[in-house]
């Protein structure tokens, strides 16, 4: 059976800021594939631009730490409504947590204690509950994801016949 750990390598640079980076590595049989935990998006990619574009609007650059726990880059995920209110989005529609940005503690007087905005590109544009837009990725708190399973395309049973 596959192991996956995580491990911080010996031998490896420290970015930028002084941090070793830390890897995610499969262990099978006599096979080991590492790979990083928080990818650097590749210069001129669209999730570099988004930053980019994201960091000169904010004012600040975004945070490239994954926290322990948060879902990780690439997952799938159902963008829900809001249980008590009609939004922030008009439907619910599938999208994958993107590296654009690390997910980041919601700092608001709304938010749930622990709470995280994610970084989500969605797989359709969308508008959101005032109607603007349409986005192709946004920020969105936590409580409006919901992870697919691989298995899964995502798509909620449509009505029988």
């Amino acid at each position: 059976m596959p192991v996956l750990r995580y491990e911080e390598p010996q031998r490896v640079s420290p970015d930028e800021r002084g941090r070793q980076p830390k890897f995610l590595v499969l262990q099978h049989e006599d096979r080991r594939i590492i790979a990083p935990m928080n990818p650097e998006p590749p210069e001129g990619s669209r999730a570099r631009r988004d930053r980019e574009a994201a960091e000169h609007v904010l004012g600040r650059p975004l945070s490239r730490q994954w926290p322990a726990g948060a879902l990780p880059a690439g997952t799938r995920v159902r963008v829900v409504k809001d249980a008590e209110w009609d939004g922030p989005w008009r439907a619910e529609f599938l999208g994958v947590i993107d590296t654009v940005g690390a997910p980041e503690p919601v700092v608001h007087a709304m938010a749930r204690p622990g709470e995280l905005k994610y970084w989500v590109s969605f797989d359709t544009p969308q508008l959101d509950a005032a109607g603007d837009g349409p986005y192709r990725a946004a920020q969105i708190w936590d409580r409006h994801l919901r992870p697919v399973p691989p298995d899964s395309a995502g798509v909620a049973a449509g009505p029988a016949g």
